[in-house]
């Protein structure tokens, strides 16, 4: 797959780090905990997908006096988004209806929403004909907890995808784990009223095939969410959801139990949470293309796209970024954590390898100032 040819700005920093990464992912891929995903990775560049011509971009419509938006693939409509954005307050979901609408090249606001106490506005932005950067405002006007869900209903028969599999029943995906990773004590957590199975991917995908592409729909790293990250993908309903929160009952999560976790986002009055979700599409034929696909998006809507393997290794370590809710450190906001079922905590060594392979000075510098000095010397941390 070709990628897009946007240049880079490239620190003079990064050139050292360019000579440094062969030596450097080579000793981190042979003992990584996601030594499988990079494995896999290198599997995917024999692919060899040609790309054919996508035009995916979304057109506005007026359904029962309301506005609503449908993405589209040339001809093809692909996804419905009648009232697709859906707040949820004490377990019940209200739909985000918007007045206003505002039409530019390439780029659609919606605005003119108020909601259980927020403001809410949208914008779809296309990125490029195969990648759609959806990015959602929330204000709230008096303290509110709450979570948010994006539901996608695809106009098209073919089957559903997660980053793991193709999925013939309904499943829900959290970007942690649902073993190791459920507090301390275990949360009591019965399961979801609708009697969806719930399992883990680090990749927050969910997607459908068909007819040779797939359509596919990518949640922001965890992090930016307050680690708050979850998909459904629901072939009985034909419905895929992102969504920002959950009904987990709340635990106690860390060594120690150190913090509270409630699994829903929290605003003060004033304050404006901003939810970026991206929408593409790629020729595809298999789940291993499905995989390929979804990194090389990602990595688009980054600008990381020098190389395919960059795409791959700066996606996946992105992805393994997350809020430092346990405080680590000082002034430290965001972690490297070294797998899904590691938890909120970080090891010395793979934070080390996951800056150099990210480059991201901000985002590394939150690291190191999070590093736990007191675990330097136990396990693989030195």
């Amino acid at each position: 797959m070709k990628l897009s040819t946007q240049k880079t700005e490239v620190l003079p920093s990064i050139h050292f780090l360019n000579i440094v990464s062969g030596y450097v992912f080579e000793r981190w891929l042979a003992k990584s905990k996601n030594y499988l995903h990079f494995l896999l990775a290198i599997l995917l560049l024999a692919a060899g997908i040609p790309v054919r011509a996508q035009a995916l971009r979304p057109k506005i419509q007026k359904k029962n006096g309301n506005l609503s938006i449908m993405i589209w693939n040339n001809s093809r409509p692909v996804f419905a988004l009648d009232s697709s954005l859906k707040i949820v307050v004490s377990a019940k979901k209200f739909p985000v209806i918007y007045s206003q609408v505002n039409s530019h090249a390439k780029r659609i606001e919606l605005n003119g929403s108020s909601q259980c106490g927020l403001n809410i506005s949208e914008t779809l932005e296309e990125i490029n004909p195969t990648l759609i950067r959806r990015t959602t405002s929330f204000t709230a006007i008096s303290n509110l907890t709450f979570y948010a869900i994006l539901e996608y209903h695809p106009q098209l028969t073919g089957e559903f995808y997660s980053f793991h599999h193709c999925e013939t029943r309904p499943i829900c995906y959290n970007q942690e784990n649902c073993g190791s990773w459920t507090g301390n004590p275990p949360a009591i957590w019965s399961g979801r009223a609708d009697g969806i199975k719930d399992n883990s991917q680090l990749f927050p995908l969910a997607a459908v095939l068909s007819e040779g592409v797939v359509y596919g729909l990518i949640g922001d790293c965890p992090a930016f969410m307050q680690n708050r990250s979850f998909q459904v993908i629901d072939p009985y309903h034909n419905m895929l959801t992102l969504q920002n929160g959950d009904e987990r009952v709340p635990t106690k999560l860390g060594i120690g139990a150190e913090v509270s976790f409630d699994y829903k986002q929290t605003l003060r009055a004033g304050e404006t949470l901003t939810w970026t979700t991206y929408i593409f599409c790629s020729p595809a034929r298999s789940l291993y293309d499905v995989q390929l696909a979804a990194n090389l998006a990602l990595a688009n809507s980054k600008s990381w796209n020098r190389s395919v393997v960059e795409a791959i290794s700066r996606t996946t370590v992105y992805l393994l970024c997350r809020r430092n809710l346990l405080n680590w450190g000082m002034n430290s906001n965001y972690i490297h954590i070294s797998g899904i079922s590691y938890g909120w905590k970080q090891w010395g060594d793979d934070a080390f390898y996951m800056s150099l392979g990210l480059q991201e000075p901000e985002i590394s510098q939150h690291a190191y100032n999070g590093l736990y000095l007191d675990r330097l010397v136990y396990e693989d941390n030195s």
